[in-house]
């Protein structure tokens, strides 16, 4: 009897075992899976771009601004058509994105409050944008606030 179940053990490990070979269909989907985003560079976006921020639907630009971007990503700046001195941005790439921080500076869209953004933007052909995050330096609940932007590179 013990032969008999140890006989179904060896049996039942040799069935469940992994092929060496695999299966066509796993072959198939990995040959057919998207090659992964070229990494972006700083160099690739440096210069001056006209950006546009708008709500979340993308439907009502609220701001414009010119964006100076350097190769270094410590140089960056945003500069608001209301405002004498631009805003110093750091930027870093990280993969197909670029990701910007500036602030506390006051906000062009709430005044008199102070905000901080977070940006991941992606170069798509000719045009530079992605979404940005505002945290604005309010006690209430709307102190979060997520925009899109996109530019163009200036002539």
């Amino acid at each position: 009897m013990r032969w008999i179940a140890l006989s179904l053990c060896a049996v039942m490990a040799v069935a469940c075992g992994k092929s060496e070979q695999p299966a066509a269909a796993d072959t198939a989907a990995a040959a057919a899976a998207p090659a992964a985003p070229a990494a972006l560079t700083l160099d690739q976006v440096a210069g001056t771009w006209n950006m546009n921020v708008a709500n979340q639907a993308g439907d009502s630009t609220l701001l414009t601004m010119v964006l100076t971007a350097t190769a270094d990503g410590s140089g960056w700046k945003m500069k608001f058509p209301d405002r004498d001195e631009p805003v110093p941005a750091h930027a870093t790439a990280a993969g197909d994105s670029i990701v910007v921080h500036a602030g506390p500076y006051s906000s062009p869209i709430r005044k008199n409050v102070q905000t901080t953004i977070a940006a991941v933007w992606r170069l798509q052909g000719d045009s530079l944008g992605g979404p940005v995050t505002a945290h604005y330096a309010v006690k209430s609940p709307d102190s979060v606030r997520v925009f899109r932007s996109m530019g163009t590179r200036a002539p």
